[in-house]
């Protein structure tokens, strides 16, 4: 049999109560879903889809598919049959054809309960918890979500592990659990059981190797019984109970306290993170004689940097700690931030600056670079184009660079030079736009402003209008974005200059052409189906 393939784009797969935006491909081995926000790819294997349904997430139709080990998937974005029906075949329809042709597998398209309600019949499906009512899905819980479950009389509490990118979620959820009179045992801890045997959260079960008792704490701050298990330490407080995995350990310090009578117990966590977009991405670093890895804690993407691709390394600040800056031969930076300062508990571990600059000249033949930023107060500098990145110095002391590659517009006028910037949704607060004076010369005829300007279009790569358009269209009426707009056709690009606002859209993420009648029954719409990267 062929392994015909069926692609969608603007899919999102659901995390945590976060819509990943992505693609999504079948074929008869497995479904593979791409993350164009983090490049993260996750396959599933058709051998081990128990079943899908067709259900709602949001306020799309989505695939849900539920593993026969229990876990379940679900994404997001397909298209209803109304929408531009007369041009699209419907979603579930080519869907569901698909999974019957090549998986032998019905695509069940189950609708959900609009009746209002506050009770509901829950069933364990996997490692998933269905709540229905008179046969109809209600909402259902992935329990690899809920990291805590406890009982109280006719009672059950949920907690739910967080996302960071959700603006708002959910924290707790509690249920009331009827009681039976025809048992004697208790239909809230009965539950809690299942609850706790489905999610695999960190639960302190069997025998503890030790327990101390009340022993003070620096961070957490306060007094907290101790309980050592195999893989986990337990803390147990009079406001707070904390629970650290094993695995997440690095180190341990006996350290003297200043006192002299007294010792620290310290433990030490990784927490290296991997700069994007002025986001730190939390994560673990390696280095090998070939490459530099670095492992997102959160998202599993891996990122490989060739030692033989890099053209120089630096030591400088990111944040509050110190970081490695990596620039690459052809242009493109990397920083990592997280490392730990000499006066760290500088008594019991050596300076990672020492450890990687010691690494780095033995194993790549490279110097280490320790960049001291400039501390000193400044409204001038001077600017140096290093690579894809702009460094600003004064009197030979790094101020502070800029990844080109985060520029996505630069414009001039008389002596200034505006820079706008890409955004990252995970940014709570981010750099829109940077305005440079740049002073005249006056011994050449030059514009100095414009010659940056060109600098840095050169080295960002942003999209720019550059050659002989193909075709303009004046003063076009568009629906989206609303207005009058002159159309420039650029082989790369399309470029629409309005009275207020100026778009720009790349070719390569134009998906489909529709040409579709007005209700009028005298004009047409010129429809461009534009992937959502």
């Amino acid at each position: 049999m062929n392994d015909f393939q069926l692609e969608f784009n603007d899919i999102s797969m659901e995390n945590l109560g976060f819509l990943n935006p992505g693609k999504i491909k079948l074929s008869n081995q497995s479904i593979t879903f791409k993350n164009t926000k983090t490049g993260k790819v996750e396959h599933i294997s058709a051998s081990d889809i128990d079943h899908c349904d067709w259900v709602r997430l949001a306020d799309s139709p989505a695939l849900k598919c539920l593993l026969k080990s229990g876990p379940m998937y679900r994404f997001g974005g397909f298209k209803d049959s109304l929408y531009i029906c007369i041009a699209i075949l419907d979603d579930f329809d080519r869907l569901s054809a698909y999974l019957k042709k090549n998986w032998n597998m019905e695509l069940k398209n189950v609708e959900p309960c609009l009746t209002g309600t506050n009770q509901a019949t829950a069933n364990f499906i996997g490692s998933v918890l269905e709540f229905e009512n008179e046969g109809q899905l209600l909402f259902d819980i992935p329990l690899a979500n809920v990291n805590n479950c406890s009982s109280a009389k006719n009672e059950v509490i949920m907690e739910f592990n967080q996302n960071d990118e959700c603006a708002v979620s959910l924290m707790e959820m509690r249920l009331y659990i009827s009681s039976d009179p025809n048992t004697e045992e208790d239909p809230a801890e009965e539950f809690k059981r299942k609850i706790a045997e489905k999610a695999g959260f960190l639960k302190e079960s069997g025998k503890e190797l030790a327990v101390l008792e009340q022993v003070l704490c620096a961070t957490p701050r306060g007094r907290y019984d101790i309980k050592i298990y195999p893989t986990m330490l337990a803390l147990h407080g009079k406001t707070f109970d904390y629970k650290i995995p094993i695995s997440s350990i690095l180190r341990l310090f006996l350290l003297p306290h200043q006192d002299g009578r007294r010792m620290f117990f310290v433990l030490e966590f990784n927490d290296i993170s991997m700069e994007n977009l002025g986001f730190l991405n939390p994560g673990k670093i390696k280095l090998s004689n070939q490459s530099i890895t670095f492992k997102n804690t959160k998202t599993g993407k891996v990122e490989h940097i060739s030692a033989s691709d890099i053209d120089h390394c630096d030591w400088v600040r990111l944040a509050d700690s110190p970081a490695l800056k990596c620039l690459l031969k052809s242009g493109p930076m990397y920083r990592f931030g997280g490392f730990k300062d000499s006066l760290y508990i500088c008594i019991a571990i050596l300076d990672d600056f020492d450890r990687l600059s010691a690494y780095l000249k033995k194993n790549w033949n490279m110097e280490l670079k320790n960049v001291e930023p400039c501390l000193t107060g400044t409204n001038q500098a001077t600017a140096n184009f290093i690579g894809s990145v702009l460094e600003f110095e004064n009197e030979g002391q790094l101020l502070f660079d800029i990844p080109l590659a985060n520029v996505n517009n630069c414009s001039s006028a008389k002596n200034e030079v505006i820079m706008e910037f890409n955004q990252n949704d995970e940014c709570a607060v981010s750099l829109m736009e940077m305005r440079l004076y740049i002073s005249s010369d006056p011994n050449t005829e030059e514009d100095p402003a414009e010659e940056f300007k060109r600098k840095i279009a050169e080295k960002a790569g942003f999209l720019k209008e550059s050659g002989k358009e193909l075709a303009v269209l004046e003063q076009v009426l568009c629906a989206t974005p609303r207005g009058r707009y002159d159309i420039k056709i650029y082989p790369t690009m399309l470029a629409l200059h309005g009275k207020t606002f100026d778009y720009k859209i790349p070719i390569s993420s134009i998906l489909r052409l529709f040409l579709l009648p007005h209700q009028d029954g005298r004009r047409m719409f010129f429809v461009i189906l534009v992937s959502q990267r």
